[in-house]
């Protein structure tokens, strides 16, 4: 009994504790209005649509391109981790795939240079 009302009192500090820092925008700041202006709707940034050898590296590593709301590009794989059944489906944009690829590439070379080689080892 005594351990679940200190589960309790525990439970309520960590909330105490944590509920400011989702309070939202700090009072110095002033609140926006909540609908956007016009120069704003038109200033907002046209999104380029990805390359098409950017299209086909992403297929080829597995991923699928899916358009979101806003005219991005994200590209998604359904992936299942070890030691579960269940799979998740993780997505990423332009630069994150550019980022994965590039660093794919780079353990491929390196793994190339050293087979092959032998080392000094006396």
């Amino acid at each position: 009994m005594i351990y679940f009302a200190i589960r309790i009192l525990a439970l309520i500090g960590v909330t105490i504790g944590i509920c400011p820092a989702y309070a939202g925008q700090p009072p110095d700041q002033p609140r926006q209005a909540s609908s956007p202006t016009p120069s704003a709707v038109a200033a907002a940034p046209v999104v380029a649509a990805p390359s098409p050898d950017v299209l086909k590296r992403a297929k080829l590593a597995g991923y699928r391109v899916k358009k979101l709301r806003d005219g991005t590009t994200a590209f998604c794989k359904q992936e299942s981790h070890v030691g579960t059944r269940f799979s998740t489906n993780s997505c990423i944009d332009e630069n994150q795939l550019e980022e994965l690829l590039l660093r794919a590439q780079s353990q491929r070379d390196s793994m190339n240079n050293r087979v092959g080689t032998q080392s000094n080892t006396k």
